[in-house]
């Protein structure tokens, strides 16, 4: 159903060329221009100005009704009657004139002014593009003459499908979660119902789609998530996430990996000296650890970034994992550049410069360590008495060694021990299952409005295992 705004008796709409402008005369006579308004010239030059930018309009625009196409009028004869006609280019409006509005005439004010006049369009979504070219408003004064005209370049929407998914690389948990990955397109046919389709790379019968519906804009903003009953080992891997047209072709795609979680790296060593690592004698090896869980098998797409202090240049260290997941070795060794002392921060990325996991080593001689004090902390006593001078103020005179004796530091009763550990123990996990559950993927989106229509998901089967790769729902 086209939107339509109903316009005052006393506004019209002439299109030029597409048949003959209403009378105005019979309905709205025109006043009678007074000496003042016949004999003041407008005092700068008449001007149509739009309320929103209208520099870079398309028809998903116009649809949407996002930017104001109103207009104001200056610069002409201070109260004094003028017409509005209007052209345009665009096949929808020749079809159908009744699809613009546009106010059929004014009265301006004692400055030659008129606010607040009405210019829209309402394009059929089902052909939308069909709007798109230039829409010309001219205003005429009495003798017929055209005093000033305004055009507008309305662009049809570009097709030039492209898909994103992002982040591109998520753990079976963050897929879990509310957030997911988010799945951004553009460049589609405005409103035109699309088919998302997720298939694991190397096993096409772990697959799963749901429809997506472009906007006015041709842009689709919705997002990934995983539902149980799921299990790591059916959503670890690397999904190839597909956008198919009505027609059944697919004209974009990208690539989500699943991890089960985070992978942790380890070294050889934490610290080298300077000498021994520019020399070569000693090197950083760095892989996953043993009980890490894998990284995505037989990968050869990541990357060990390593970032130092002021003066080194950051390194990108190509690196792989096997068949198991774990990380291949990784060698960095000195290459003739001097290395300067400091600490270095070491990132296992994978191809989409997604951050795994982290780890710190130290290029530099270990610190000294502590010299105990010179003043001992126990005096021996001396094998001669000494006498003191007596004291203005009483004393008490320290017992003696066979006398002194020191009162033991409380030690915790094994029940009190227990409780302890056992409430430190509970703290800490719920900490960390906070951390992990409040850290959903986010990333920028393209603005548009999703479609309130509903999708479904398909249910992926895996050696009997019932495993769902959606969309995100909308709230």
């Amino acid at each position: 159903m086209k939107k339509r705004m109903l316009l005052a008796p006393a506004v019209a709409v002439a299109i030029t060329g597409l048949g003959a402008a209403p009378a105005l005369a019979a309905t709205t006579p025109a006043p009678t221009p007074t000496a003042t308004a016949t004999a003041t010239a407008p005092a700068a030059d008449p001007a149509i100005t739009f309320v929103g930018d209208v520099s870079n309009l398309n028809v998903g625009h116009l649809y949407t009704g996002d930017i104001d196409t109103s207009w104001s009028i200056s610069g002409l004869a201070p109260e004094t009657f003028y017409t509005v006609e209007f052209s345009s280019t665009a096949p929808g409006v020749q079809d159908d004139p009744s699809s613009a509005v546009v106010s059929g005439s004014i009265f301006t004010d004692e400055t030659g002014a008129e606010a607040d006049n009405t210019f829209s369009i309402y394009p059929d979504r089902d052909s939308i593009n069909d709007w798109a070219g230039d829409h010309t408003i001219s205003v005429v004064d009495e003798a017929g003459t055209t005093v000033v005209s305004r055009t507008l370049t309305v662009d049809a929407i570009a097709y030039n499908p492209q898909l994103g998914i992002s982040p591109q690389t998520a753990t079976v948990a963050e897929l879990e979660a509310e957030g997911g990955s988010d799945l951004n397109a553009r460049g589609l046919e405005p409103f035109a119902e699309y088919t998302v389709r997720a298939t694991m790379e190397g096993d096409d019968s772990r697959s799963s789609e749901w429809p997506e519906y472009a906007d006015a804009y041709g842009r689709i903003a919705s997002g990934i998530v995983a539902e149980n009953p799921a299990t790591a080992e059916n959503l670890v891997g690397t999904w190839n996430i597909d956008l198919v047209n009505p027609a059944g072709d697919v004209v974009a795609s990208s690539d989500l990996i699943v991890s089960q979680v985070a992978p942790t790296l380890s070294v050889n060593t934490d610290q080298i000296s300077v000498e021994d690592f520019n020399s070569g004698a000693e090197n950083f090896v760095f892989s996953t650890t043993a009980d890490s869980d894998p990284l995505i098998a037989d990968n050869d797409g990541y990357h060990l970034i390593v970032s130092g202090p002021e003066g080194f240049e950051t390194l990108d260290l190509a690196a792989s994992s096997n068949a198991e997941g774990a990380l291949n070795p990784v060698t960095w060794a000195a290459d003739g550049t001097e290395v300067p002392e400091g600490e270095y921060t070491v990132a296992l990325q994978d191809g989409a410069g997604n951050g795994l996991a982290t780890t710190t080593v130290t290029v530099g001689d270990p610190a000294p360590e502590e010299t105990p004090s010179e003043e001992p902390t126990t005096e021996a006593p001396s094998e001669e008495p000494t006498t003191e001078a007596p004291s203005e103020e009483p004393t008490t005179e320290a017992p003696s060694d066979d006398e002194t004796t020191e009162a033991p530091a409380p030690q915790p009763s094994e029940e009190s021990t227990e409780e302890a550990n056992a409430g430190g123990s509970e703290d800490t996990t719920d900490e960390a299952s906070t951390e992990d559950e409040s850290d959903p993927s986010a990333l920028p989106r393209t603005g548009a409005e999703l479609s309130a229509l509903g999708a479904g998901a398909v249910l992926l089967a895996v050696g009997g295992a019932a495993v769902f790769l959606t969309r995100r729902r909308v709230k």
